[in-house]
């Protein structure tokens, strides 16, 4: 296979950097098990992306502090930064929870402040 059959997975109610660190860690640890029918290419299968999904108002409009911690880890632990991020903010579960108001403000915050987030990452999104 010239590209994985898995490279990216959502996490859903992400409240933390770790917690998206622990997925890409696991994730390495599995796929570097020795089995004869895994035949793919050793470093293939060693790395995944996490799309975080955000679905609390609070943590929607801190996602940005989130996704820099999750750089600074990221960069720690694997030597390189992502090449690209695709966070999701849920809406219609907030605003069941929060109200439709508090959630389309916090959507705002965050998308504001992924344009100010210093990173050499693509960000992923539709503002």
């Amino acid at each position: 296979m010239h590209s994985p059959p898995l490279f990216e997975v959502i996490l859903p109610m992400t409240e933390s950097a770790e917690e998206m660190i622990n997925i890409q860690e696991a994730f390495a640890e599995i796929a570097g098990l020795k089995h004869p029918l895994n035949r793919f290419e050793s470093n293939l299968l060693s790395h995944i992306q996490i799309i975080p999904l955000f679905e609390q108002v609070d943590t929607i409009i801190n996602s940005d502090k989130i996704l820099e911690r999750y750089l600074q880890l990221h960069q720690k632990k694997f030597g390189f930064q992502p090449k690209y991020l695709r966070p999701y903010v849920a809406r219609s579960d907030p605003a069941l929870n929060s109200g439709i108001v508090p959630t389309i403000l916090g959507i705002k915050i965050a998308f504001s402040r992924y344009k100010i987030l210093p990173s050499n990452t693509t960000f992923l999104y539709i503002p």
